[in-house]
This record gives C-alpha cells, structure tokens and sequence, in this order.
C-alpha cells in the first residue's frame, strides 16, 4: 500500500515488514499507518510479525499528546506482534512518541542508527525469522525520494 507519507513491503514475507515513514506526519497519518501495519500483520500466517519501520526522513514529529489520546481509541494490543525496530528516529519527542507507543502496545521495541544495525538485531534475536526468503532490495523499493520528502522545496 503507498501513502503520501509512507511505504511498506514485505522484507521476509508475512514475518518481517519493512517501512518508512517520511515528511511531516499528522497524526492521522501515523494513525493510517498504524491500522495498515496492523491489517498486514492479521493477514500473516506467521505466529509473530516484525516491523522494521525507518523515520530517517521524517522531517517532523506528530504531537505526543495526540498520539497519547488518539493510539488507545484505536488500538488494542496485538499478541502476534513481535519485535518493532524503528531507525534513525529524528528527535527526542519521536523517541518519546515511538516508546508511549511501544508501551501501550506492549510490543518489544528497540532504536537503531541504522538499518543495517536493526536487520543485526533482528538475526541474533529472532530464531523464528526464516532469512531464506529474505528480499534485501526492498529498502532502495520503499525508501522515500527527495522529491517526495521535501516536495516542492527540492
């Protein structure tokens, strides 16, 4: 599925999915990637989903305290959930939103600089990976253009 203000493809298929979220998401955006994340993850026949999500091309953060009233309306945790790396989170208050998130969630959550460090992470870590099936060009796939980050500023 392709938003304005994301991207997202199967790394592993149906047990590792990788996206990047760029530009300035309101909150609704974070929200409509969330329920897509979710809708992908309730598709896999895999006991546990991972997430690889990639915020070095975000340019601005929601709001915490919208994130904070709006994720439990919308959301109950999802016990097939597992590990979510986030990389190259832009500030504190994005690392303070993706943490109230993780927690409310109760989803397993670690930050890396980068991907390469998060995909190491995630190969010590998760013996239920199978990295056969691994498609390593879905990042140059779903990695925002300039273009697309900055729009007319370029």
């Amino acid at each position: 599925m392709t938003s304005q203000l994301y991207r997202s493809e199967w790394y592993i298929p149906g047990q590792l999915l990788y996206s990047a979220v760029w530009g300035k998401p309101t909150i609704n955006d974070i929200m409509e990637y969330l329920v897509h994340c979710n809708e992908l993850s309730l598709t896999s026949e895999s006991s546990f989903v991972h997430f690889i999500t990639d915020y070095s091309f975000m340019l601005e953060s929601a709001k915490l305290v919208d994130l904070s009233r709006t994720l439990p309306k919308a959301f109950a945790p999802n016990p097939r959930i597992g590990w979510s790396v986030t990389i190259g989170e832009i500030n504190m208050l994005t690392k303070m939103s993706t943490s109230f998130g993780g927690q409310y969630l109760k989803i397993r959550q670690r930050t890396f600089p980068t991907f390469e460090q998060g995909l190491a992470f995630l190969r010590e870590t998760c013996d239920t990976l199978d990295w056969d099936k691994a498609d390593p060009t879905v990042p140059t796939r779903v990695l925002p253009s300039r273009e697309e980050v900055y729009g007319d500023a370029v």
